[in-house]
């Protein structure tokens, strides 16, 4: 569609701006012409040098176009030349990159397979020690513990004893352990009077004559170095010696008169009975403690009702003293009870300073020590059926009660009691027959080799190192323990 001229709504078709009339009166609004100006010869040779410059301008303009295209063409060359210079640089750098990077790759595999092979002489190496070591700790570590529960049996004990100081045959023995302890109480005088008072004390009689046991009568002699006469205060029976140790007993003996010349301490004895006997130099005696207590004179006195308190109070405390000593002087596998003992008290002099009199009492306790094996054994004779002497031991007799009857253990040849309560048997095995026996077997024989110790009831083993599967060779490296 053709353009409209929007002129032609104004323009009456036909007809010119210019050529509209003016009215008459009105000068044109349009400006007059101006004049003609002459132009000097000066002005056109300063036209024709400008346009001379112009031609020289235009001519250097086009000098400086052809200048430029040239340096553009020259710009393009040297792109090019650089571009291809870079592509063969590039070509080259691709070239060399592969180079290194197969030289890399090759390397890389190179060094894997040398890994891969020290990886494999390192394995085979580890192995050799591995294998080595193992042996080595097998050599030197190897150790078996085995933790035995023994066969056991429960019991009541109800029944009477006897015990021998010179047992035979199946006889019971028994030890007597002596200990002495003194003590003293000081109370307030009441008075004076005349007191007489005999020397006495402890001493233990040696039979180094013959194995036949001897019996002495109450009030037999025992004489000193200087003549002093000691009496035993009860009859004792002095066991026969054992190869070239003499059979010995206590016995507490009383000074024949009373005086102060009888307290002379530690002393040997002879016995004048025997004197013209062979049996004189056999037998004799010697202090266990002081011979003490002699005096004949005036005295300070105390009340009896004093006294007796003194007197009781020295006793309890010289009986828990006793006691507790003896009880800690038994030694690994003996067994002793309460009420198993006797303490014999010997009234020591007084001693006065002012108003105040020290009573003074020497305690000897007599305390009856069995072996535990014998007792087991004579319990396992009287509470186990069919018994045949196997070994057994009862651990623990803390819950028998022991109730003495017939009971001097330090005077007498033999002690009669009651045992009451329950208590356990456990039998023994034999640990070293047990080890022999288990030395190099394997693990798996156990059950069979066990058999053999019936009075093994189970055991639990432990081998090491964890993958040997044998006992060692040495029974020293073989630990047997009782399971607790």
């Amino acid at each position: 569609m053709a353009r409209k001229n929007p002129m032609q709504d104004i323009v009456p078709k036909g007809r010119s701006i210019r050529n509209i009339p003016l009215k008459e009166g009105r000068e044109s609004a349009l400006p007059k012409a101006p004049r003609k100006k002459e132009i000097t010869q000066a002005e056109i040779k300063e036209r024709q040098r400008e346009i001379e410059r112009e031609k020289e301008l235009r001519k250097d303009v086009e000098l400086k176009q052809v200048a430029e295209k040239q340096l553009e063409e020259d710009i393009v060359e040297e792109k090019e030349e650089i571009r291809e210079i870079e592509e063969d640089r590039a070509q080259k750098e691709a070239i060399r990159e592969a180079r290194e990077e197969f030289e890399e790759t090759r390397t890389k595999r190179t060094k894997r397979a040398q890994m891969r092979n020290k990886t494999i002489a390192y394995a085979l190496g580890a192995v050799v020690v591995v294998v080595g070591l193992a042996a080595l700790v097998t050599s030197v570590f190897h150790s078996a513990t085995i933790t035995v529960t023994p066969r056991t049996l429960a019991f009541t004990a109800d029944g009477d004893f006897t015990a021998k100081k010179n047992p035979s045959g199946s006889d019971l023995p028994f030890q007597v352990v002596s200990l002495t302890e003194t003590a003293s109480e000081t109370v307030h005088a009441t008075g004076e009077k005349q007191v007489t008072t005999r020397a006495s004390g402890t001493i233990i009689i040696y039979n180094n004559y013959s194995t036949a046991p001897q019996r002495l009568i109450k009030n037999t002699r025992f004489a000193t170095p200087e003549g002093l006469i000691f009496r035993i205060t009860d009859s004792v029976t002095v066991p026969g010696k054992k190869g070239t140790t003499p059979g010995s007993i206590e016995a507490t003996v009383l000074a024949d008169e009373a005086g102060t010349q009888y307290n002379v301490g530690l002393k040997d004895f002879t016995i004048p009975g025997f004197k013209g006997d062979p049996r004189y130099n056999g037998f004799y005696a010697r202090s266990k403690t002081p011979l003490a207590g002699g005096f004949s004179g005036v005295q300070k006195i105390v009340s009896d009702s004093d006294r007796a308190k003194a007197k009781s109070d020295i006793e309890s405390k010289l009986a828990a003293d006793l006691v507790k000593q003896a009880m800690a002087s038994k030694k690994d596998g003996q067994v002793t009870f309460d009420k198993a003992y006797t303490v014999d008290y010997t009234a020591l002099p007084d001693e006065a300073s002012g108003d105040q009199v020290t009573i003074k009492e020497q305690g000897v306790i007599s305390a009856a020590i069995f072996d535990q094996k014998d007792i087991s054994t004579a319990l396992a004779d009287e509470y186990i059926k069919g018994y045949n002497g196997d070994p057994v031991i009862v651990p623990d007799f803390s819950s028998l009660v022991f109730t003495p009857k017939d009971f001097k253990p330090a005077s007498s040849d033999s002690i009669t009691f009651h045992l009451a309560g329950n208590a356990s048997f456990e039998w023994i095995y034999d640990e070293n027959a047990l080890k022999n026996a288990l030395k190099g077997q394997s693990r798996g024989n156990t059950p069979s080799i066990l058999q053999k110790f019936p009075m093994i009831e189970k055991a639990d083993i432990s081998i090491r190192p964890f993958w040997s599967r044998s006992f060692p060779d040495s029974v020293g490296k073989i630990t047997v323990k009782k399971a607790i």
